[in-house]
């Protein structure tokens, strides 16, 4: 009488962990390829009384595609975690570039640059912005940028166009895929800090509201007070002060004055920070911000906005 005929245990198991692989990946895929090898030995040796090697093989290669799989998206998750800290780490290098430049402006003429270039016969909008001040400092270097630019004009006239059509790397982010279209000027992704409210560009600099930038503000070094900490024990004074931050929000020319590279912060917008919100949007969970002292530093979408607001003045409590 011919021996019973079963299915190997093992080789159901395998098959069995190879279907949960995408579910539990690592988890069943190592131990689906396992099993199935062995309960193929099994079955080799059982003189027929086992069966079940179709379910072994399916098993392996369910476990060994699986684990593939999950191997992948490990590397992928790496590669795109390094890829944006690599982008991050540009971001803020960028922003200290301005940074310096702004501070070497400040050296050279005795005040910060005003938001906006001054020009009597045209409204802010019209003028070139407070980017263009800095192109043929050394930090920047875009000297023949710079040359090409007629400061008489608006910052769209036909004259300037080359110029403002020209990219300039470091008022890129790197995570910002917006780009202008071809023939189009040239974006940034780095606006400056007005203050408080919509119209935080026009405010006289001895303002309670006052920013760093003003379309016709010239502050100085002595203008960013220092006072007592507020309530939420906030340090004070240029280290303390907001000037530059990064935005995926209605991206516009570097060239142009007005809100493409100047912006107050408006309390209607609030929350501020973060994907579709006025400021940030260009990095998981953070921004870069660039302060008066110069240094970067990178805050979470979650900061509070009072200490948002607190920041982005120039004024604080007296002692």
């Amino acid at each position: 009488m011919a021996a019973a005929r079963g299915v190997s245990g093992k080789a159901v198991a395998s098959v069995v962990l190879g279907a949960l692989v995408p579910v539990a990946w690592i988890l069943t895929g190592l131990p689906a390829i396992y099993l199935g090898l062995t309960s193929l030995r099994e079955i080799n040796r059982s003189d027929g009384r086992l069966r079940g090697a179709k379910l072994a093989v399916a098993g392996m290669v369910l476990g060994a595609l699986g684990t593939l799989a999950f191997i992948a998206g490990v590397l992928f998750v790496a590669l795109a975690t390094t890829h944006e800290r690599s982008n991050r780490l540009v971001c803020s290098n960028n922003l200290m570039k301005i940074g310096q430049a702004v501070d070497l402006y400040h050296d050279r003429t005795g005040f910060y640059p005003p938001g906006a270039m001054p020009n009597a016969d045209l409204p802010p909008e019209r003028r070139l912005s407070w980017l263009v001040s800095l192109l043929p400092y050394p930090s920047l270097k875009y000297d023949a940028v710079f040359e090409k630019i007629d400061r008489k004009q608006a910052w769209d006239a036909e004259v300037n166009g080359v110029a403002v059509r020209t990219s300039i790397h470091s008022f890129y982010c790197l995570s910002n895929p917006i780009r202008a279209e071809p023939g189009a000027p040239a974006l940034t992704h780095y606006v400056g800090l007005a203050g408080i409210g919509p119209d935080a560009a026009t405010l006289e600099k001895d303002n309670p509201r006052a920013g760093f930038f003003g379309y016709d503000r010239k502050i100085t070094r002595d203008d960013i007070q220092f006072g007592k900490p507020t309530q939420d024990d906030l340090e004070v004074g240029t280290g303390q002060t907001m000037m530059v931050t990064e935005t995926a929000w209605h991206n516009g020319p570097w060239a142009a004055g007005g809100p493409p590279t100047l912006r107050g912060i408006d309390p209607a917008t609030r929350p501020y920070l973060g994907p579709g919100r006025p400021f940030g949007g260009l990095h998981p969970n953070g921004l870069s911000i660039l302060y008066v002292d110069g240094s970067v530093r990178f805050a979470p979408n979650t900061m509070n906005p009072d200490i948002f607001e607190v920041e982005a003045t120039i004024h604080r409590d007296g002692e």
